[in-house]
This record gives C-alpha cells, structure tokens and sequence, in this order.
C-alpha cells in the first residue's frame, strides 16, 4: 500500500478529538462548557496546538505492531535464503495461499500468507504502512482489538481470493485492507464525537489511500484484489462491533473484558496453530534427487528440473511420473512443429470439457496458463515466453493426485529457469527434445 503517510494528520486529528471528548466527559456535572477542555464548540479541526488534557494519560506503545514488523521481516530473510536470494519461489513451502492445496484441508493457509512477502519492495511497502498507519491504529483500539482487526481482515482477504483468485498468493496487504476498512468506519460510526472537518479530512484521505491501491491493482498485473476489497470489508465489520479503547471513558466491566481478551487470545492461538501446522508440512518435504534438463543445443537457453523416479523417453520428449502423469516440454526454437501443435491443443482444449486461461508467473515472468479438463483427466498447458524463443510445457494428469505427486508437480513448475536470451545465430542445434544436462 503507498501513500500511507497520508494517514498520520487525520489519525492525529482523530486522537485529539477523543482527548477532548474524554475530558468533556469527565468535567463535573454542572460545570459549564470548556471547564475542563479549551473551546469545546469550536466547530474548526482540531490543531495541534489545542491542549490535551487527558496527555498525562499512558498510551503503552505499539508493541504488536513491532512484533508483526519484527515476524515478517525474519520469515522474508528465512525465505530469502532457502530461496536463494527469490522468496516467490519456497512461497508454497513457506505457507502461501494455493487453492489446491486448501481443497486438500490445508485450512491454514487463509492465515500464513499474511505474513510473508514475496520480494524487497513488497516488504518493504507493506512494513512502512504497517509502521505508519498499524502503530497509530494500535494505540487508538489497544493491542487486544487491533489483533482481532489484523487477523480476521487478513484471514477475510485469503478467503475471498480463495473463491475468487486461482494464483498462489502471498503478503499482509489483505490484514492491512482490514486496518484501513476499520479507519474509514470509525468516523461515519462515532462521527457525533468528531468535529466535522477532522471527520472530513479522515474520510477524505482513507477513501483518496484505498481507491488508489484498489486502482493500483487493477493495472498492474498480479496483485490481488480480490484479497485487498475481502480485507477491506472484514475489517469494516469487525469495526462495526469493536469500540476502540481510547473511547473508554470508563473501566470496562469484567464480562466484556473477559470477551475481548478471550478473542485476543483466540486469534493468537489461531496464528500459533497456522505456523506449527505449516512447519508440520513443511517437515514432510524430504529432499528428493532431481536430474536437470534442458534444450539440445550448445548453448541451453532453459532448464528445468525433474525428480530422478520420473522417466524419461529421449525419442518421445515425454516424461512418465507416478499415478499416470505425462510431462512434456517443448521449444518454439528446438522444435517449432511440435510447439505449434502444443498451442493449438491448448487453444482448442484438449479434452471435452471445461476450459480456462489464467496468467500465472513462472521465473518472475507472466506466464498463460491454459487448463482443460474432463471428468477423468486435467490437462495444463503452460506458454512462457523468452527473449527469442517461447516454451510450452504440458502436463497431463488425473484430477484427484496425491500429496506427494502434487508436490511433484510444484517442484517442476518452480524449478523452470529461463537463463539467457535465445542465439538464434550459432545455435547449434542438436535434438528436438530437451536432454539430460547433470
């Protein structure tokens, strides 16, 4: 999210609204207007050189928010790492969001993705609007319900891009939406408490910050909005519910205490859940032998790596993995007939039945993604485009897979590196089908 900084007057505004508030509540009954706060019916913004009477009140620091920029940052150096240097690509094994792997019961996937970013300037955007608007927003509803807004709007934005975005996703834009869709309530829900400019201005530059990212993602590709508007309106309605804790003119009683703090804690032992169950999976991924593939020709433009169970037919082109899985991966360069049929089955389905085309990303570069299926079979046609050339890659498999083929299939996908442009001259061409490199 960008342009978050924006937030930081209409927040301030906001708080020394409450300020006054609060201390007009606590004047004793009977004294007149402004005994205890300065120009109470100034009907003008609130400005920083209004007293605040109620300043000598502890505000605890924004120790949640540090906490979050603290786990965020150490899972994208962890995932840099085991990624060398590309987190996108341990993203599923780190706990991304990937609809197939939900359908197989992987519920805790709709919470891990709010913590982890898939590149430096995905952190780093994210981290500064949790710093700026997460930190003032902390304070203002207290750590116990600033919690319950950041899980339950992350969790909301997993869940609608679950119903509504095939591609793997990451980041903690879905739970900062939510922070934001709490913002823009807050001043239509209490607005008899706010002087009407500083209401003004709140509405004003949340609604200018939110339709820019909305905005934003709709041309840029593969940022997921569907995840953002999902966010969005979970935290609306948790804010609907919510009374933020600098609006307490009084202690609250045992019961709604006993309510939130047992809601706090809940969303802390959801997350805790989340990460052990992810960690349980991830344990499950033992190394397995891969053989490295790529063109026949001197100087291979691609490469793509395999595990050793599968076997590969040379004369064919296909690779045969268990539970009757077909593999083949073709060249426009290599073998410019067999590339051309590739696309023209994709194009036409290759089985009677249903069909789609999504673009996905497959070395940092967009990828179509073409899928037909049937009631037996589910063929995916992959069209990844490279400087000089373009590679197919079909896959054709059953519909139900298990776990581990499944795993199989990913490890394929990820391992696709497109590392030089295509030498159209010299190319020294030896074979239409990949060989074994190592």
């Amino acid at each position: 999210m960008k342009g978050i900084r924006l937030l930081s007057e209409p927040l301030y505004l906001l708080e020394k609204t409450r300020a006054r508030w609060l201390a007009s509540s606590l004047a004793p009954h009977g004294a007149p207007p402004g005994a205890l706060t300065s120009e109470p019916d100034d009907t003008g913004p609130v400005s920083e050189n209004d007293p605040d009477p109620v300043s000598s009140r502890a505000v605890p620091p924004p120790i949640v928010t540090y906490l979050l920029l603290g786990i965020i940052t150490v899972l994208f150096l962890w995932m840099w790492s085991a990624g060398n240097g590309d987190p996108a690509r341990v993203a599923r094994e780190f706990g991304a969001k990937d609809n197939d792997l939900i359908r197989t019961g992987q519920y805790w996937r709709l919470i891990t993705p709010i913590f982890l970013h898939g590149s430096e300037l995905h952190l780093l955007t994210n981290a500064l609007s949790l710093y700026w608007f997460g930190g003032q927003l902390e304070r203002f509803y207290g750590w116990r319900k600033y919690l319950i807004l950041w899980l339950l709007g992350g969790i909301m934005g997993n869940g609608v891009s679950y119903l509504r975005t095939p591609e793997i996703s990451i980041g903690a834009s879905g739970a900062l939406f939510g922070l934001l869709g709490a913002g823009l309530i807050f001043p239509i829900r209490f607005r008899a408490l706010i002087h009407e400019r500083a209401r003004q201005a709140v509405l004003t530059q949340l609604l200018f910050v939110a339709a820019a990212n909305l905005g934003l993602g709709f041309v840029v590709p593969h940022i997921d909005n569907w995840n953002h508007m999902g966010g969005m309106v979970g935290g609306a309605l948790c804010a609907l519910v919510l009374v933020p804790d600098a609006l307490e003119d009084r202690e609250p009683g045992r019961f709604q205490q006993a309510i939130v703090t047992l809601l706090a804690v809940l969303a802390l032992a959801t997350t805790g859940w989340a990460a052990w169950a992810q960690w349980q999976w991830a344990g499950t991924l033992a190394p397995v032998a891969v053989k490295t593939y790529g063109p026949a020709r001197e100087h291979p433009w691609w490469t793509v790596q395999v595990p050793a169970h599968w076997q590969y037919d040379g004369r064919t082109g296909y690779w045969r993995g268990p539970d009757g899985i077909t593999l083949r991966i073709v060249d426009s360069v290599g073998n410019p007939d067999q590339f051309s049929q590739a696309v023209s089955r994709a194009a036409v389905g290759a089985h009677a039945g249903e069909r789609s085309v999504t673009s996905v990303l497959v070395d940092g570069k967009e990828a179509q993604q073409v899928v037909s299926r049937s009631s037996l079979r589910v063929q995916e046609t992959y069209l990844i485009p490279a400087d000089g050339g373009q590679l197919a890659v079909v896959l054709t498999r059953p519909v139900a897979l298990p776990e581990k083929t499944a795993r199989d299939i990913g490890r394929i996908l990820g391992s696709i590196r497109i590392i030089r442009p295509v030498l159209m001259e010299g190319q020294g061409q030896r074979g239409p089908w990949p060989v074994l490199l190592q």
